[in-house]
């Protein structure tokens, strides 16, 4: 969980987990945080037709720090959906795409990741959607998963000038994290439709 640390730094968060499979992993491991209300939990799909009901059912406020979503897949349709604000969004991007691409994966609300190389639009394309929603791009993990924005009014210096896509794009490598990606990415799907 790539905002685990925040929890130990006292921050209060909400995690919306689509995994029913995963609720009695979180509530054993998460247990000192749910008891102190510092972690509240929502098991359930979130679609872009419902995340805001569903936020608003969870109490989360209409602006928030930081916001991280990572759904293998559907991550910009929710994005383009959400309609709180954060001053610091991470969202997942496909490195299989070059910088200079845009690719949107054809949304299903049902949508399950295979393994496949078919988890997600590249980087170009969510920076589309988050320039138009009031963010820039600050940077890339090393790994070639995770995108940083931050709210453009909140900039200022403190970035490299340069926050293209181009100059910020990290190729995927997944085997600094993970030994079994030891090759370059995910398999090839063969088939799984985008849209541009």
């Amino acid at each position: 969980c790539n905002s685990h640390y925040l929890l130990h730094k006292n921050w209060v968060g909400y995690w919306f987990e689509g995994g029913e499979g995963y609720t009695q992993s979180i509530q054993e491991n998460f247990k000192e945080y749910l008891e102190k209300e510092k972690l509240r939990v929502t098991i359930g799909r979130l679609t872009k037709e419902n995340i805001n009901d569903v936020f608003i059912k969870a109490n989360v406020p209409s602006k928030v720090d930081f916001l991280s979503i990572d759904v293998d897949g559907m991550d910009i349709h929710l994005f383009s959906a959400l309609q709180i604000s954060a001053k610091v969004v991470c969202i997942e991007y496909n490195a299989k795409w070059p910088a200079n691409i845009v690719r949107i994966p054809e949304y299903y609300s049902n949508y399950n990741w295979d393994g496949s190389d078919y988890m997600g639009s590249s980087l170009k394309a969510i920076t589309e959607v988050a320039n138009r929603k009031g963010y820039v791009l600050v940077g890339t993990n090393v790994t070639g998963a995770n995108a940083f924005f931050v709210k453009k009014e909140l900039i200022n210096n403190l970035f490299v000038e340069d926050r293209t896509p181009e100059y910020l794009y990290n190729p995927p490598r997944y085997w600094l994290i993970y030994d079994h990606y030891w090759h370059i990415g995910h398999p090839t799907k063969k088939v799984g439709k985008y849209q541009n």
